[in-house]
């Protein structure tokens, strides 16, 4: 594909022979041919029309077509402890990342020795089978709105020309952080979507979901505003009691203590007990 962006064309990857498992390369190949196009030569080429990209979420990662031959599965981060199958990995974190206490030590070295092409932001020669993402050609393609990695693994997907995508394995629904990375996600399903590609969300995900048509379902939004008010005040008030009821054993606890103490204070002054029991010279 080839669009006009900065006076520049961006020409796709095409689809050479793979050298081994769809990997041509390490790094980005850029070209400026004689008529002006630019042209991005990638690490990795197409071999099949569908793709399915997995996340973590368990919600849906395990519905992902492992076993069917007609998919690319392209995992994310660590989900090669969970997947039974992943074609192409993408760790799109900075090499000092990788290596900080936040993350797991033992991932670092199983990219070191992973046998899965993994698309890196550089080619690492210390991952022998790392690859360069192109990130040029993607910033060149799209208007910068990559808050999150799937982002980025859907605009690639994109630009190589995949005819279906599939997404399992994403929510980002359960907190702040994911609640600011999901509409980025949603923006390229569309950008795919207006693009022809047909792409296929489960009704586990909660992309592109919302429990009511503007407009035209205010009965229901105020059902669901009630069911979900209630169900807030259920949880709310649940937790408040277990709160209580902790406060209310710590108390029992440490009174609990205060006679044990008291107990201890008579058998040593009274009994002439020690904690190993009587004293054998008394």
């Amino acid at each position: 594909m080839s669009r006009e962006k900065n006076n520049k064309k961006i020409a796709g990857p095409g689809k050479p022979e793979p050298v081994s498992n769809g990997v041509l390369r390490r790094e980005v190949v850029k070209k400026q041919e004689e008529n002006g196009d630019l042209v991005f030569l990638l690490p990795y080429s197409r071999v099949k029309d569908k793709v399915a990209i997995v996340g973590y979420a368990p919600s849906s990662r395990d519905k992902a077509p492992y076993q069917s031959d007609d998919f690319e599965i392209w995992g994310v981060n660590e989900l090669y402890k969970v997947a039974p199958r992943v074609d192409l990995l993408f760790e799109l974190h900075n090499y000092r990342w990788l290596t900080s206490k936040a993350r797991n030590p033992q991932h670092l070295e199983w990219l070191k020795k992973s046998k899965i092409p993994v698309y890196m932001l550089k080619h690492y020669k210390d991952i022998p089978n790392s690859m360069e993402f192109p990130i040029e050609m993607i910033n060149l393609e799209f208007e910068n709105y990559f808050t999150n990695s799937i982002s980025y693994m859907l605009a690639l997907a994109i630009v190589m020309g995949y005819k279906e995508i599939h997404v399992y394995g994403v929510d980002m629904a359960t907190s702040e952080e994911y609640q600011g990375q999901r509409p980025s996600v949603e923006y390229f399903v569309g950008l795919a979507q207006g693009r022809g590609i047909k792409v296929h969300i489960p009704n586990e995900s909660d992309l592109l979901k919302t429990f009511y048509q503007y407009g035209y379902d205010d009965f229901q939004i105020t059902k669901m505003a009630l069911k979900f008010k209630a169900r807030k005040k259920e949880l709310q008030d649940r937790i408040k009691s277990h709160e209580q009821q902790s406060q209310q054993h710590a108390m029992q606890a440490q009174a609990l203590r205060g006679a044990l103490d008291d107990t201890h204070y008579f058998e040593r002054t009274w009994l002439n007990l020690t904690e190993e029991g009587l004293d054998e010279n008394n």
